[in-house]
């Protein structure tokens, strides 16, 4: 059982590292493509499902989610999600402190209400290295090597005090995505 200490350090780390993910933007941002014309705040709810096939060599993650985007003047847009990607390890599930080689395809549908337009973008969540479980750093690029903006997953949040929340033995977690970018297909 967590002592209200340890679950309000928990939720103090999430929100830093968030506020933290949030700050950069304004770093990441400036050097987007001089004609990227949106620029999306966005938050959604979903599973991340994480196995291994290979005894911990490499680790497959799976995505998904629904939520909303915020940005310009049209309005509020639903989003939805779906990606498959690897990376090389698995942070404090995979006796490492950091994860590395994160590499998630991403396909993004964005429905527009006011037009009734749907757009799906095909982008990649990636960091050489970041940091799991609880709260996983990224990038969202357009194209490998092409920064659109910074996200945050976050998961797992007990898999710090008990290694057994971990995946894949810890299941699919219920997962919490904030993401900020710019996109010019809108």
């Amino acid at each position: 059982m967590l002592r209200k200490g340890e679950v309000m350090r928990l939720k103090k780390l999430s929100v830093m590292a968030l506020m933290v993910a949030m700050v950069g933007l304004l770093i990441v941002l400036p050097i987007a493509p001089a004609n990227a014309s949106r620029n999306l705040v966005c938050q959604a709810a979903g599973e991340t499902h994480i196995t291994t096939a290979d005894a911990g060599a490499t680790w497959d993650w799976a995505i998904s989610g629904s939520g909303e985007c915020v940005g310009g003047i049209q309005g509020i847009l639903t989003t939805s999600f779906t990606g498959v990607g690897k990376s090389t390890t698995l942070g404090f599930c995979s006796g490492n402190v950091i994860v590395q080689g994160l590499d998630i395809v991403v396909d993004l549908a964005l429905t527009n209400h006011r037009t009734g337009i749907t757009t799906i973008i095909t982008e990649h969540w990636d960091a050489p290295i970041s940091t799991y479980p609880t709260v996983t750093p990224f990038f969202v690029e357009s194209t490998p090597g092409n920064t659109v903006g910074i996200g945050v997953l976050s998961d797992h949040i007990f898999a710090l005090l008990d290694n057994s929340k971990c995946p894949p033995a810890g299941g699919a977690a219920s997962t919490l995505f904030a993401w900020l970018q710019q996109t010019k297909n809108l």
